[in-house]
């Protein structure tokens, strides 16, 4: 005879226990996932400032420490500006260092040249400060044989690293003079420079061998909002380029010397930093400038964080902040000596 064993199923009590387990299984996974997907944010977020930031750091003291060099000229040397504008702003290569204080919302001083204002340029953002460096942008190379005359190109070295369209020149005797121009040619071993971007077709004098010519340029950096993001902007060659996406705050201080003469240790290092205005103002002008300390503040260009950014940042005592936005930030800050301290 066949038993027939009795069938049960789970109580609802057993059912809601075991969907409680789940349900606490389930919140421990999320809890663990969001938690980690917010670390994973956070560290791709703080990975993309400080790479951001060192290439800023990294690009602008390239530029600062090219300021005002100019191969192997003496301050004695005469330099013939053979641009066909060269009191241009981007022409202007007599004043290798430039700044310019934010005094307010949109006021900058001293006055901002329209290069900077007109479009396509995109407008600075207010608040923050502004400078312009003039000089070498590359390595200079040797003059390889003399000219054929005062309109013949001048002989270079094909190993360059000139621009591929129409550079700015400076070649000098590496005595008493010297001639900037634009390279009018697409030839890498001679340098044309016919009138037209220059006001003529002849230089100053025949260049030959000894003789330099290194490639030089002016380059400014300024804070723009694009596509609604702060980000630091760089003009060269005439170009407006966005440079690093995600950049809040920058502050600039100019390194002064009251030393006087040239030639010691102490006309080399900087007794007090002023603002660009203070420098402005001062007995020396630029002429004294012998660093540049410089303070950033960078964001992620995407939202990073949970909890809004309520804190207030100090750039060179400058406040900024607070954003209440979801953004991380990071402080940057670097000095940077001019090599080439005679910067008249």
């Amino acid at each position: 005879m066949n038993t027939i064993r009795s069938q049960r199923g789970f109580t609802l009590i057993e059912m809601m226990v075991s969907m409680l387990i789940s349900l606490i299984v389930m919140g421990a996974v999320a809890s663990v996932f969001l938690s980690s997907n917010d670390t994973f944010r956070r560290l791709q977020g703080l990975a993309t400032i400080q790479d951001n930031g060192r290439f800023a750091i990294s690009f602008m003291k390239g530029v600062f420490q090219g300021a005002a060099y100019s191969g192997c000229m003496t301050t004695n040397t005469i330099v013939k500006n053979q641009l066909t504008n060269p009191n241009a702003y981007a022409n202007d290569f007599t004043v290798p260092l430039a700044g310019y204080e934010s005094t307010g919302v949109g006021v900058w001083s001293p006055v901002l040249d329209a290069v900077f204002t007109t479009a396509p340029a995109p407008v600075p953002l207010g608040g923050n400060d502004i400078v312009t460096v003039r000089g070498a942008v590359g390595p200079a190379v040797n003059v390889q044989a003399g000219m054929a005359g005062l309109n013949a190109a001048v002989p270079i070295s094909t190993n360059h690293y000139f621009a591929a369209t129409n550079p700015i020149l400076l070649v000098s005797d590496c005595g008493g003079n010297a001639d900037i121009f634009q390279k009018t040619n697409a030839a890498a071993g001679s340098a044309a420079h016919a009138a037209g971007p220059n006001s003529s077709a002849n230089l100053s004098r025949v260049y030959g061998p000894g003789d330099i010519t290194v490639p030089i340029d002016t380059t400014s950096f300024y804070l723009s909002t694009i596509n609604n993001i702060n980000s630091l902007v760089v003009i060269q060659g005439g170009q407006a380029l966005e440079m690093v996406r995600g950049m809040d705050g920058m502050q600039i201080l100019y390194g002064v010397t009251t030393a006087t003469g040239t030639g010691t240790s102490a006309d080399t290092s900087a007794n007090q930093y002023l603002t660009a205005q203070q420098v402005v103002a001062s007995a020396g002008g630029w002429a004294n400038v012998v660093s540049v300390r410089i303070a950033m503040l960078l964001s992620t260009p995407n939202l990073s964080v949970r909890q809004p950014d309520t804190r207030v940042y100090q750039l060179l005592g400058v406040p900024y902040g607070p954003f209440n936005d979801l953004r991380m930030r990071q402080q940057f800050e670097t000095t940077i000596s001019l090599r080439n301290r005679s910067l008249q």
